[in-house]
């Protein structure tokens, strides 16, 4: 299931840079700000459209890891993305630099095939940008089709329109660390 929140009053381009942030409370919307529908975009495109294309751009995802087929992943991907990915490298600058990180995943992969999940999956649309939150589960099967292992990790795009294609900007993913150990919990409790 994906929620979706149109946010408006935030920011408004005609004063100073960061006036608005005033009406956001400690606890994230609060104050009097409501989620309510957008301005109509500069693109053309209505909001459902963009709301669309953010749906599209997950299904896609889907589509190519599982495919392992890293040119249609970065087809996603703005070139100048930046990823801060939760394993070896601090961050990628770069679509040339994701791809080559993509690529080397997949080779790893061999016969296997991994097959992503998202849940609790929440959606802002603002303008021509959209912030995608989620939980991504990637499971790992072999190529009899046995489930191998699984893992979770928190997964937010920063997602801007490029013409008329919705792209990825900023790709986070992460999990959170045990306070005893230190290790990375890649499963994630639903208690919590």
């Amino acid at each position: 299931m994906m929620e979706t929140l149109r946010l408006s009053g935030l920011m408004d381009a005609s004063k100073p840079c960061g006036e608005g942030f005033d009406k956001l409370s400690p606890h994230g919307l609060g104050h009097g700000l409501k989620a309510k529908p957008i301005e109509p975009l500069t693109t053309g495109l209505k909001t459902m459209d963009l709301e669309k294309s953010v749906s599209q751009v997950i299904e896609a995802y889907k589509k190519a890891v599982s495919g392992k087929d890293a040119e249609a992943l970065m087809r996603l991907y703005d070139p100048k993305v930046r990823v801060f990915d939760a394993w070896g490298v601090w961050s990628y600058e770069g679509s040339a630099a994701w791809q080559r990180a993509v690529q080397a995943w997949f080779t790893s992969l061999g016969a296997e095939r991994v097959l992503v999940a998202f849940e609790d999956t929440q959606v802002m649309v603002h303008a021509e940008s959209a912030l995608v939150s989620t939980i991504a589960t990637y499971a790992a099967s072999s190529a009899q089709g046995e489930p191998l292992r699984s893992l979770q990790n928190r997964l937010t795009w920063g997602m801007r329109l490029k013409g008329h294609q919705l792209r990825i900007v900023h790709e986070h993913t992460s999990a959170p660390m045990g306070f005893e150990d230190m290790k990375a919990i890649l499963q994630r409790n639903v208690a919590s």
